[in-house]
Order: structure tokens, then C-alpha cells, then sequence
């Protein structure tokens, strides 16, 4: 499965323009003394935040990638820059441990007070979208949260993988070859459980093989949290 939510890209595109637009009209207007140093200084950083909008939000855009592993379903964030792509993120669905609506700063203060300190990544690529939802996982005894944009319809997909990822252990678990199961030996018969739990609820799943998965769970971009914490 792989899903690329809409872009706003009227809005981006008139903020941006805006932005340095405005930056360049002021770089022309001359005044006296310090005040043209502070006009030069205002003219400069208005387009550079016309820069960063269009960078952030037009330039980038990120998709949820899921596809099958073994006894498990890996989960991507796509980030592709320009013509550039690369998976930022990565964890198995079986840690997923919640998925909720993401209202901005009111959501995660009360995912905070339920699960404790939780780490936040943000993968958005419209100005304050609606539909934002956290995707809560457990890893190394620490709680992670994914905010990305999906539809209802991409958002019942991925609950219904979680649901599958659940009966998949449950009947890996059920498997005589459950105790060496990541010897070599036991990796056919782990696929044929998944097999046979995807069969058993009618389930597509297409698998779409990265060509550069990382193998930490996620990489923190510095100025998309920033931004998103405010919002």
C-alpha cells in the first residue's frame, strides 16, 4: 500500500509568492540611515521565509508506505525532495499501539498524560492540515508518535493492517516453529502463516520493496517538529 495525501498548493503557492514578492519590493524602496539597514533586514528575511514555505511545503511531499515482512508489515514515511526520495521512518505495524485523530497541541498533552513522554515526528506537507492523525508505537520500552496526513480511507487500511499484524502473531506464536523462528529454516514456514492469516481475512496486500529502508525507527527533522509544535 502506498498513499500520498492532496496538496493545498493555491495556499503554498500565495504565501510563498507573497512572501517573496513582498521581500523584493521592499529591497528596492530607499530611506535614510538605519532605517534602510532595517529595511534590507526585513526585505531579506521575508524571502527567506517565502523560501522556507515553498521548500517545506511545496518542494516536499511524503507518503505512508506499508507493505509485508515475514510475520510482520513494515511502515515508511516516503520523503521525497524535488526529484529526491528517501524513507525517513520506519517501524513495524505489530508496535503500533494507537492511531488518533491530531488536533495540534491539546492532543499531545493528552497523549502525554495516558503513555508518559512520548517523541513526536511530523510528516506534513499542507499549512495546518484537518486531517492529521498520531500514530502511537512502542519501541524499546519508549513511546513514538507519527503525525501525517491520511484519509478515512487510507486511516481504515491501516487499522486493518494493525488488526492483521495482531492476528498474525497470534498464530506465529501458535507455530511449532515459533521458538527459532529466525533461522533460516523456520522463514518459510513464517511466510506461510502470514500467508494464511492474510487469506483468512481477505486482504490485499501489496508489497512494495524500498531500496534504502533504515533500520532505526525514525530520523527527527528539526524544523518540521519546530514548525508543526506550534501549529
Amino acid at each position: 500500500m502506498q498513499y500520498t495525501h492532496k496538496k493545498n498548493n493555491a495556499l503554498v503557492r500565495f504565501i510563498y509568492l507573497t512572501l517573496i514578492g513582498l521581500g523584493f519590493i521592499l529591497s528596492f524602496i530607499r530611506l535614510q540611515g538605519y532605517l534602510q539597514t532595517l529595511l534590507m533586514t526585513v526585505s531579506l528575511f521575508t524571502i527567506i521565509a517565502g523560501m522556507f514555505v515553498f521548500m517545506k511545503y511545496e518542494a516536499t511531499t511524503f507518503s505512508i508506505v506499508i507493505n509485508a515482512k515475514e510475520t510482520d508489515f513494515n511502515f515508511f514515511i516516503n520523503k521525497v525532495v524535488g526529484r529526491r526520495g528517501a524513507y525517513t521512518c520506519y517501524f513495524f505495524i505489530s508496535d503500533a499501539v494507537r492511531i488518533v485523530k491530531y488536533n495540534g497541541k491539546g492532543t499531545r498533552r493528552l497523549l502525554e498524560q495516558e503513555y508518559g513522554k512520548i517523541g513526536f515526528y511530523y510528516y506534513v506537507h499542507n499549512i495546518r492540515p484537518k486531517d492529521r492523525y498520531a500514530i502511537i508505537f512502542l519501541l524499546n520500552g519508549e513511546y513514538h508518535a507519527i503525525v501525517c496526513e491520511m484519509n478515512e480511507e487510507c486511516l481504515k487500511q491501516i487499522e486493518e493492517y494493525m488488526k492483521l499484524a495482531e492476528a498474525v502473531n497470534e498464530r506465529h506464536k501458535e507455530s511449532p516453529y515459533y521458538d527459532d523462528y529466525e533461522d533460516e529454516d523456520a522463514s518459510e514456514n513464517a511466510e506461510n502463516v502470514i500467508e494464511g492469516v492474510t487469506e483468512a481475512k481477505n486482504t490485499e496486500v501489496q508489497a512494495i520493496a524500498p531500496n534504502e529502508a533504515k533500520t532505526n525507527a525514525c530520523e527527527t527533522e528539526a524544523n518540521s517538529s519546530e514548525a508543526s509544535e506550534n501549529e
